[in-house]
Parts: structure tokens; sequence; C-alpha cells
């Protein structure tokens, strides 16, 4: 007896059709047993979606919880949070003006003075999540700029609600330089 492709081709396939004939006529004699077992089937396979939890931790993902690389990393989030994020502007003035003039200064004000009325969508404001710095019994939100210089005690306004206020402090001092 020789061993051909196609006598292997068409033993499988004589295989595959029998085989496909008896499952359909299985199910065209009980289709209603075939719905309510596959619906079955589907109800039984969907028990683990009742503790789907979805994760967005990578590393919770990938690496094993019980490793040192873990435990080292919840001691360093536990001491140091990863809450701080710095963010950076650097200004041009246009048509190659000084930005060291009063009116230069003023307009740096005003971007900054935008930045901190910013609203998100779930109502975080820039005071809620900036990083506080303390000047004397002063508190207001850290700010690392030029206009820092421009920070004197002696032109200290208030803002609405009798805060201290940062901006409107460094802008009766600018607007005081003649």
């Amino acid at each position: 007896m020789t061993i051909t492709l196609a006598g292997i081709s068409k033993k499988l396939d004589a295989t595959t059709r029998g085989g496909f004939y008896k499952l359909g006529y299985a199910i065209a004699e009980r289709p209603f047993r075939v719905i309510a077992l596959s619906i079955l089937v589907v109800c039984v396979a969907c028990i683990g979606a009742l503790n789907f939890q979805s994760e967005d931790r990578g590393e919770k993902l990938w690496v094993p919880q019980d490793t040192l690389s873990m435990k080292q990393k919840e001691i360093k989030e536990e001491n140091y949070p990863d809450g701080v994020r710095v963010s950076q502007i650097i200004f041009n003035a246009p048509d190659d003006r000084d930005l060291a003039t009063q009116e230069g200064v003023l307009q740096l004000l005003s971007v900054l003075e935008t930045v901190t009325k910013v609203v998100s969508l779930s109502g975080t404001t820039y005071g809620d999540v900036c990083e506080t710095a303390s000047y004397g019994a002063l508190e207001f939100c850290q700010t690392t700029s030029m206009l820092d210089i421009f920070f004197d005690r002696e032109y200290l306004s208030y803002d609405e609600n009798g805060n201290a206020s940062y901006i409107g402090t460094i802008r009766s001092k600018v607007e005081s330089l003649s």
C-alpha cells in the first residue's frame, strides 16, 4: 500500500465531512437543546466577568508580587510619593523686544495668573495640586522664576478670600517701579 499526499488529503476530507455531517444532523434533530446548551456554556463562561477588575499599574501586571523589587518599590512609594510634577515655560518676547522691562514682567505675570486660574473638568484648581512654599507665616504655591525677585513683603496684597496673594504682591511691586 502506497501512501501519497492525494490519498491522505482524500481521507482527511472524507473524515472531516463525515464528522461535520453527523454534527449537523445531531443539531438539526434537537435544535432547542443545542441552543439552550450554547446559552448555558456562555453563561458559565461569563461568571468570571463578575470578578473582573481593570488594572493599569504595569508593575502589578508584569512583576510577581512577592519579589524583593516589589517590596523595595512599596517602601519607596510609601516614603517618597510621586506627587511632584514640574512644568517649565520658556518665554520669548515678540519682535525680539526685551522681557526685562516693566511691560515684559507684567506680561509674564499675566501668563502666571492665567495658569493659576485654570480649573479642570473635575473642579481641581492650580491651588489644589501645587506644591506650597512658606515665606515666614505666609504660604504660596511654589514658583521658581525671575518673578521671585519682585516679591517684597512691603507690597503684600491679599486676594478676595483674605489670603496673601503671591501674584498680587509681585504685581504691586512691579507697578510701583518706574
